[in-house]
């Protein structure tokens, strides 16, 4: 969960980004800001599909773990352990997906907030 939180600082940045990176109007001539607004697309697109790829697969691990509590507590259902380990186990599970509706929340703001700065120099092809 914390290398998420690491993973997340370009995307909780963003405006700072591009600010940092697009120059206002009068200046925009001096600097090819369709390259600049093409790269940090790319690097932010390029972090989301890390995370999003690191988040799924945490669920799916999680999920197998609870699956196989399941099927031991199925088998026996007096097993206080397993059970306790079973609703922490599903716990885990829980956390991991509502970090994937919060990583859904976290792309859409940084993507509007690129669409609203760099849309006049840079219409991403993929944007989705």
């Amino acid at each position: 969960m914390e290398k998420l939180k690491e993973n997340r600082t370009t995307d909780d940045r963003i405006i700072y980004e591009l600010n940092t990176t697009i120059p206002t109007t009068s200046f925009a001539a001096n600097v090819n800001v369709t390259e600049k607004c093409k790269s940090l697309f790319d690097m932010v697109l390029a972090t989301h599909s890390l995370r999003n790829q690191a988040i799924n697969q945490c669920i799916e691990i999680q999920a197998a773990k609870t699956k196989v509590l399941k099927d031991q507590r199925d088998k026996d259902p007096e097993d206080y352990k397993v059970r306790k380990q079973l609703g922490r186990e599903q716990t885990t599970l829980r956390l991991f997906q509502q970090e994937l509706t919060i990583e859904n929340i976290v792309q859409e703001r940084a993507k509007k907030a690129f669409y609203e700065r760099c849309r006049n120099y840079y219409t991403p092809t993929n944007a989705s």
